[in-house]
């Protein structure tokens, strides 16, 4: 690995869906790029995988993240043009609950302001284009019409290889030990004593950056257990429910779900809320069927179609910054050094779009610096969390 011993533009260490991003939308901007995992990539240790992952541009969670989704939308169908493959498969979403609840009443004031593609749905409607649903009286649906499905792995695996066929150099599985911020350019040690020296480094760790101490605020390892279900056999060739996102009113759990891509006759629906762990290495992977009573519950009152007796799933572990937002753009005190985490479940759909104000940061463009998500927003970055010297040793990147 002699090759390593030039002076690299940028280290992107994590090659999940922001990771990949980075790297690719990096190399299209002509910078020597070097991407490392701890894992070969796609794989399944983090938040990147599932089968299918919703993009969309309606966000009930802010505002702010609206300009953020349509630009993401975008690079979603430049990566589909530069790798001459479906990545966007466009089943829409409907967005349920009541018709005075946040996420419609949001998602209806967001299409007229940000002239987003919607249609609305009565109950009665509702219960017409979708008898595959039980919903109770009175639930409505506003439906965004460019949402749509992706496959995180398969994006992981075509934004990879892009970055490689523009010249990036990819490794994994590859594991770092430490890197010296206070160097100029930054030292990088591997894991198999083997150095490197980068001009900038981007961390896109997912929930291992909760690992480092980079501020006295602390970042929240979550898990979250997704469970599969087959549809019932008397349906099984019919047409699928779209990806939905169903608010169920105060006290409860607030469900999603997805179809299989084409070829995948399963459907994914999860409570979409998850437990704290105390750190990544803690999480326990193993799922019981216990886990699953909730969910299976719920498909067994609201969804005809589906056989109520999940197959089997993963469990995905996230990061939750305190504020509940991304953690994005450059280390207040390194100016080498970027981060790309705490996206909280919900960020995969930006993951392009994160990556290229990433890129934006590291060209020098002020534009760059997106309030609501850089990591200078949390006033406490204090001398004890200067990282001059990361030791992630024990880090397994995503």
């Amino acid at each position: 690995m002699a090759g390593l011993a030039r002076v690299a533009d940028v280290l992107v260490v994590g090659l999940g869906a922001a990771g990949a991003a980075t790297a690719w939308r990096l190399a299209e901007r002509g910078h020597d790029v070097v991407g490392v995992d701890r894992f070969d990539t796609p794989h399944d240790q983090g938040a990147t995988h599932g089968r299918t992952r919703i993009v969309r541009t309606t966000s009930f969670e802010s505002d702010d993240y609206v300009p953020l989704g349509i630009r993401a939308l975008d690079l979603w169908h430049e990566l589909e043009t530069v790798s001459a493959r479906r990545v966007l498969h466009p089943t829409g979403l409907l967005l349920l609950g009541a018709p005075d609840s946040r996420m419609v009443r949001t998602a209806v004031d967001q299409a007229d302001r940000f002239a987003l593609a919607i249609a609305s749905l009565d109950h009665d409607q509702l219960c017409r284009t979708y008898p595959q649903l039980r919903t109770a009286t009175g639930t409505v649906a506003v439906e965004e019409q460019h949402a749509g499905l992706v496959s995180p792995e398969l994006a992981v695996r075509l934004m990879v290889d892009r970055a490689a066929h523009l010249g990036a150099t990819i490794q994994t599985p590859r594991a770092v030990s430490s890197i010296d911020t206070q160097c100029n350019p930054a030292l990088v040690r591997f894991a198999d004593g083997e150095e490197l020296r980068v001009r900038h480094v981007v961390l896109a760790v997912g929930a291992w950056l909760g690992d480092i101490e980079v501020s006295s605020r602390s970042l929240q390892v979550q898990r979250m257990v997704v469970p599969w279900f087959d549809r019932l056999e008397w349906i099984a060739s019919g047409p699928s429910l779209p990806a939905f996102i169903h608010e169920r009113g105060e006290g409860a759990t607030p469900m999603g779900g997805m179809p299989g891509l084409p070829g995948d006759p399963q459907f994914k629906i999860m409570a979409l809320v998850a437990t704290e762990a105390p750190s990544i290495a803690a999480v326990e992977r193993a799922v019981s069927r216990q886990q699953y009573a909730a969910v299976e519950e719920y498909v067994r009152t609201h969804h005809v179609y589906l056989n109520p007796h999940s197959t089997g799933g993963q469990v995905c572990v996230t990061l939750d910054a305190p504020d509940g937002d991304p953690v994005v753009g450059p280390h207040p005190r390194r100016s080498n050094l970027s981060l790309i985490g705490a996206l909280s479940g919900h960020g995969f759909k930006f993951a392009p779009a994160f990556a290229e104000m990433v890129c934006d940061h590291i060209d020098g463009s002020s534009a760059a610096r997106i309030p609501f998500i850089c990591p200078d927003r949390f006033s406490d970055w204090s001398a004890a969390h200067d990282p001059l010297l990361l030791d992630i040793s024990e880090l397994e990147n995503t």
